[in-house]
This record gives structure tokens, C-alpha cells and sequence, in this order.
């Protein structure tokens, strides 16, 4: 891999974080899914699922209640152990705007 396109995708300051957080994500027959906000920047975020999120997909992230607003992403990159004893999926997501 180019290191610098490594370089400008991570260029952002993150925060590092740990919130729960709800993605809903499929569209029209959406569902809800509970996740880890992980880390934060002002252009994306990083989370953890117990489902696979789909590369190219969009996910709107909730914080909180459910009148929190909620913030709309694209998934960017997607990493996971199907395998393991407590399956947990990664994922970049980058803030659409």
C-alpha cells in the first residue's frame, strides 16, 4: 500500500472513545444494531459491531436516546474475526456531509 495515501487517510486528530452507540443501517428494511463507538475524528469515526457492516455502506450512528440526532457515514474499511468466541467486527466510517 501507498504509504501516503495511508498517511492522508488518518491525517485527522481522532479522540479516543468509549461510548455505546445504536447504527442503523440497511436502508429502507433497516435494522438496528448495537456497537462501540471507538474513536472519533472531525472527518470519521472508528466502531465495533457484533454484526459485519458491508464496505460502501451508509450507517446513520446514534449516541444516546432515541431523539439523539443522528450523524450519517459511509463504511470505508471493515475488519473482524467471524471466528472468534465473542465475534466483534471493526470498521472506518467516514462522515458523509
Amino acid at each position: 500500500m501507498d504509504r501516503n495515501l495511508f498517511s492522508v487517510a488518518h491525517r485527522d486528530e481522532r479522540i479516543h472513545v468509549n461510548l455505546s452507540v445504536t447504527l442503523r443501517v440497511g436502508g429502507q428494511g433497516c435494522m438496528d444494531v448495537p456497537a462501540s463507538l471507538l474513536d472519533l475524528s472531525e472527518r470519521g469515526a472508528k466502531v465495533r459491531a457484533t454484526v459485519p457492516l458491508r464496505l460502501g455502506q451508509d450507517v446513520e450512528v446514534k449516541v444516546g436516546s432515541q431523539d439523539a440526532e443522528a450523524r450519517n457515514y459511509r463504511v470505508v474499511w471493515v475488519r473482524g474475526d467471524p471466528m472468534a468466541r465473542q465475534p466483534a467486527y471493526d470498521a472506518g466510517l467516514k462522515l458523509c456531509r
